[in-house]
């Protein structure tokens, strides 16, 4: 088990990154070609989207791909905090299509995985009082 959840750990820091990649070429791509026409000054709405985009990478970047980041060196490291994070940032990455969709399902499996629900057991009170009669 502690296996599989250091290869999720991987799997976040790497999709982390290539998410990264990807916002930040969008943003290159967005801002190095202009929406508008220079000679036209009358609209404006070019420019507003340019800085809703901009705004809007930055919060997937700090709402996504950080804590991917985090909670991938959490998990690679066995970190106990860590395993708290899997199962709500694998609920978001079943949002993203097609690459996040799979790598959600997989965090799924591993926090759900049957060999694990040791640790969730309860003790029941005949267990524990055994040995006093």
């Amino acid at each position: 088990m502690d296996h599989q959840k250091r290869i999720l750990g991987y799997i976040f820091i790497i999709s982390g990154g290539f998410f990264l990649l990807m916002i930040t070429l969008a943003c290159t791509l967005l801002f190095a070609f202009p929406l508008e026409d220079p000679m036209v000054f009358e609209n404006r709405m070019p420019a507003l989207f340019k800085i809703v985009s901009l705004a809007g990478s930055i919060m997937l970047i700090l709402l996504f791909v950080l804590p991917s980041v985090i909670v991938g060196i959490g998990l690679t490291k066995q970190k106990g905090w860590a395993d708290n994070f899997i199962l709500p940032l694998g609920c978001f990455y079943l949002l993203v299509f097609p690459l996040g969709t799979a790598i959600g399902v997989y965090c799924l499996v591993v926090f759900f995985s049957n060999r694990d629900q040791s640790r969730y057991k309860q003790e029941s009170p005949l267990e524990t009082n055994q040995g006093v009669q």
